[in-house]
This record gives C-alpha cells, sequence and structure tokens, in this order.
C-alpha cells in the first residue's frame, strides 16, 4: 500500500468514527484548532497528511484510542464490538 492509499484509508477511519459519535466536519475542525472544516475534509479524502499530533488530538475527541484510526485491524476490532 502506498502513502497516499494509507492517507486515504486512515481518513476513511478518522470519518466513519466521527460520524458515529455524531461530530459534523466543522464541529471537528472547530475543536482540533482548524479554522474551516476544509482541514477536516482533506484529512479524510486523503489529500493532506496528518501530523500524529493532530491523530492524538483528533483521536481524543472522537474518544477512541489512535491505534484505531492508524490501524486497520485495531479498527475492524473497534467497529465490530
Amino acid at each position: 500500500m502506498d502513502r497516499f492509499e494509507y492517507l486515504k484509508n486512515v481518513g476513511k477511519r478518522i470519518r466513519k468514527v466521527r460520524i458515529l459519535r455524531g461530530l459534523s466536519q466543522d464541529e471537528l475542525a472547530k475543536r482540533c484548532g482548524y479554522k474551516s472544516r476544509s482541514a477536516i475534509n482533506k484529512i479524510e479524502t486523503g489529500i493532506n497528511d496528518i501530523p500524529i499530533s493532530k491523530i492524538k488530538i483528533i483521536a481524543e475527541i472522537l474518544d477512541v484510542d489512535e491505534m484505531i484510526i492508524l490501524n486497520e485491524n485495531k479498527f475492524i476490532k473497534f467497529w465490530d464490538d
């Protein structure tokens, strides 16, 4: 899997958990310190790289371990539980 595909998959996992938690892109962006929802949109679509510091913040806001966002197998286990 190349880097773009990995980032795209990370973004998909963030999107799924965000929706599960009932947050809009705008609300998540504001809580993360971004000025607009477009930053979250670009993360969720894999366009923008995401620093680990933001992954930690997003995971905290979404109330999940950051490994659930970073690792497909951990995400599948989380999603199935």
